[in-house]
């Protein structure tokens, strides 16, 4: 199966990318937040391969200004994502071929979309008369049998009709027996091809830097040098952005006054947003946002105790925020 054609839709800052074609070696090229991830991530989302499991997930991944809307705007189904056109290969053919005939499938060209919350949908056209025919022939039917059997309308049909003969041959009653758990064209289609169908893998070169940490672990963890550990990665991005930002951990944390201490962070986020808009200078809209506050219990642990320092991206232009990451 080749890819030829792709349709983003509602997903991320791509609500609508309209329809484009793919080839061997196809190039994303754009501006800063033009959508270009969010066009490669909702197809790693067609069919994910378990190595890196992405899903379209209705509260992070649609567009928030709609989010309120979203029953009424796709009346009451889950929304697409996600629209492709694939064409099959000459053995891929040949394969359908084999068990419906030759000119059972009416193009080579499928499509395959998926919505929030759902498994990929496939469309194709078979040509159904021709699909029975092929089917039936060789089977020892007689031709008032043949009659009968070649009205039925889809797999499910054909077996109940087969199932009402009596005195079945064994090559008949061994046809029947495949037949039965085959509902219909389509799924005996999707059985053949599922295989052939390939699976994506997303990944990027940009380490996360922690959205939130916890300031006693980030305290320890500096002191007995753990914060320098891999799996410490994360809050260590996030104490450096904070010295970046010229209102390093030490410093917050000897701040004695609210109005001082609130100064502080409000100077880390405007300091931050103001180096971030020298190398992002298409999007303007962009502002980093630093809170410090009191864990909330509901959160998961360990972020549910102590002092919780937190670092977003908040997007004027889409009215989203992001965890903050750095290259």
């Amino acid at each position: 199966m080749k890819l030829i054609e792709a349709h983003v839709t509602n997903f991320r800052s791509a609500e609508d990318s309209e329809p484009f074609t793919l080839e061997n070696v196809t190039c994303l090229v754009g501006k800063n937040e033009a959508g270009k991830s969010a066009v490669l991530l909702a197809l790693a989302a067609l069919n994910p391969h378990p190595s890196t499991p992405i899903a379209f997930d209705r509260e992070r991944d649609y567009p928030r200004r709609h989010l309120t809307a979203y029953s009424q705007r796709h009346k009451g189904e889950e929304a697409v994502a996600i629209q492709t056109k694939w064409k099959l290969t000459d053995e891929e053919i040949a394969d359908v071929r084999a068990v419906l005939g030759d000119k059972a499938l009416k193009s080579p060209i499928i499509e395959i979309s998926r919505r929030y919350s759902s498994e990929p949908e496939w469309k194709f056209e078979i040509d159904t008369k021709r699909a029975v025919a092929h089917l039936l022939d060789g089977r020892g039917f007689n031709q008032e049998q043949l009659a009968a059997l070649k009205v039925a309308d889809d797999t499910s049909d054909l077996a109940a009709k087969i199932a009402t003969i009596p005195e079945l041959t064994e090559d008949q009653t061994t046809f029947l027996n495949w037949l039965k758990p085959h509902a219909s064209f389509k799924t005996l289609v999707y059985a053949i091809l599922k295989p052939h169908f390939p699976k994506f893998m997303y990944f990027s070169n940009y380490d996360r830097m922690d959205g939130a940490v916890r300031l006693d672990f980030l305290k320890t963890w500096k002191s007995n040098n753990e914060i320098l550990k891999d799996e410490n990665s994360g809050a260590r991005l996030f104490m450096e952005f904070l010295e970046y930002a010229g209102v390093p951990l030490d410093e917050i944390l000897t701040v004695g006054t609210y109005e001082t201490f609130n100064a502080k962070l409000q100077a880390a986020s405007n300091n931050i947003t103001d180096q971030i808009l020298e190398f992002w200078t298409q999007n303007p809209d962009l502002s980093v946002v630093v809170t410090i506050d009191p864990a909330r219990p509901q959160d998961k642990p360990p972020l549910n105790e102590n002092i919780i320092g937190r670092a977003r991206i908040y997007n004027a232009l889409h009215r989203v925020d992001t965890p903050f990451l750095r290259a």
